[in-house]
């Protein structure tokens, strides 16, 4: 492109024209589909001097952003538009353009009132992904503090419409998505250093602060309320989100557990052939998954009795004229429902989690991790290290006996039988009775805990009796541990 027609469309007054006809609402029919979109392209084109003109100029990209200020829902050509000029600008000027949105009076706000747009969700999803680019470090930390997840999390009151619902859900669990794929990018190791020198990453990964506040005890117990409640008119609805979002989180923390068993199986085999190991998983991050999933164990725990008041008189089917009824020509028949489905279908992720956390080669250094030394605070401290006294495999102990107790799994099947039509519901059921089966096979053929697969405190950082008696009181507590989850599988498999 010419140099002189560029800098004809980098002045300001060019600018303002491309993007008014975005923002425009009273273009006539010979301009208001072709005008907005070639000016959207001009941007989409990405040429650093124009993006450049617009990101300098704060009054005319002020001006641009009032197009937000307009009731829900925007006209969906506008939208589309305005998120590809936005995305071009954070492509190419990505720090001026963060610190512009940083800047911009509500700007969080402004975005999830059009939530319901999907370009506009599309527009929030990438920025938390700037965290990756260098310019971008510290837009996660914003975005939290400006209310993003909570804000999300009230859109699954069952008092809102269930549009509300789905949209939300679907941007929070998208959100969980983006977030664990910038966790599981490769790192690059500078030439000539050895892939054990190099920092732990674990808490580095863009996204996972906004996930952390999603694991929050304080907005889970909400979520659970909102998915509970007895009177709201979309309860059913807030359920089935609800769950949707519970299970991406599980299954992601499954993932997490996988990736670091692969890690340490690499470790091992480069050990056993003398050569250059790649990082053993860190004791940070085995710290990290001891204990990540607690708050959510506790909660669901807590609201068990609810759920399963849920499984046998379902709110959905309250009433005949409810559409989960189907009337058969000679009488009526109650339909398992959508309420009950997702219900079991949540159970069934947690009887999978079990099974694969116990029948991990990590479940020793999950159970009771590694210490590690944490970097010195303001005052220049270090602060002592605290061993993790609740562990993910307590919360999965404990709900497993609730789940004993309520009787979960006799419900369930049950409904395998009353519902024979039902194929999905069976697949559910039959991978719930063979995860309790598997849990239980694995758990009883195992004659000791296995030995300790993190990587133990260095001779630099213990003396030889306190290292020794650090693996004693590991051995113990592996073996009081994996006593005790005989017992709690043992008694799921007889009340199955």
């Amino acid at each position: 492109m010419p140099n002189s027609f560029t800098d004809d469309l980098c002045k300001p007054v060019n600018i303002e024209k491309l993007l008014g006809y975005i923002t425009a609402d009273d273009l006539d029919e010979a301009k208001k589909f072709k005008f907005p979109f070639v000016a959207s392209e001009v941007f989409g084109c990405e040429i650093f001097a124009i993006c450049e003109a617009l990101v300098m100029n704060s009054e005319i990209f002020g001006n641009f952003w009032k197009l937000l200020e307009k009731p829900a829902p925007l006209n969906p050509l506008q939208a589309s538009y305005f998120s590809r000029v936005n995305y071009s600008l954070l492509n190419r000027r990505t720090g001026l353009t963060l610190a512009f949105i940083r800047s911009y009076p509500n700007a969080v706000k402004l975005l999830l009132n059009h939530i319901g747009t999907s370009t506009i969700a599309d527009l929030i999803l990438r920025l938390i992904t700037a965290e990756d680019a260098p310019d971008g470090v510290g837009i996660i930390k914003w975005l939290g503090s400006q209310g993003l997840i909570s804000h999300l999390f009230s859109q699954l009151d069952p008092n809102l419409d269930p549009e509300i619902h789905t949209t939300a859900s679907q941007t929070l669990i998208d959100i969980i998505t983006v977030s664990y794929q910038s966790q599981s990018m490769p790192e690059q190791t500078p030439e000539g250093a050895h892939p054990s020198d190099m920092p732990p990453s674990f808490f580095a990964p863009a996204g996972n602060t906004l996930v952390d506040e999603m694991k929050s005890k304080i907005l889970l117990q909400k979520l659970v309320l909102f998915m509970l409640d007895q009177k709201a008119p979309h309860a059913t609805s807030s359920l089935t989100h609800g769950i949707n979002i519970i299970v991406e989180l599980i299954r992601k923390y499954c993932s997490e557990i996988e990736n670091a068993e692969i890690q340490h199986h690499d470790y091992l085999v480069q050990v056993q052939a003398n050569r250059q190991c790649p990082r053993h998983p860190t004791p940070e991050r085995l710290n990290a998954l001891s204990v990540d999933m607690n708050d959510l164990l506790h909660v669901v725990k807590a609201s068990l009795p609810e759920f399963v008041k849920l499984l046998a008189t379902p709110r959905s089917l309250a009433s005949s004229t409810d559409p989960a009824y189907v009337r058969p020509v000679l009488k009526l028949r109650q339909a398992l429902g959508s309420e009950r489905l997702k219900i079991c279908e949540l159970f069934a992720e947690f009887l999978h989690l079990q099974y694969l956390f116990t029948s991990s080669p990590l479940f020793d250094s999950l159970i009771m991790p590694p210490p590690y030394t944490s970097p010195a605070n303001e005052a220049g401290e270090i602060p002592a290290y605290v061993a993790p006294t609740d562990t993910v495999i307590d919360g999965l102990m404990s709900l497993t006996d609730s789940l004993v107790d309520g009787k979960i799994m006799v419900v369930c099947i049950s409904h395998f039988f009353q519902f024979r039509w039902n194929n999905f519901f069976h697949s559910i059921v039959y991978d719930m009775i063979a995860k309790v089966f598997n849990t239980y096979s694995y758990t009883s053929s195992i004659p000791t805990p296995l030995a300790m697969a993190g990587p133990a405190p260095s001779a630099a950082d213990l003396s030889g009796s306190e290292i020794d008696a650090t693996l004693t009181i590991s051995q113990i507590t592996s073996q009081k541990k994996m006593r005790e989850l005989r017992i709690s599988v043992k008694r799921l498999v007889v009340s199955v």
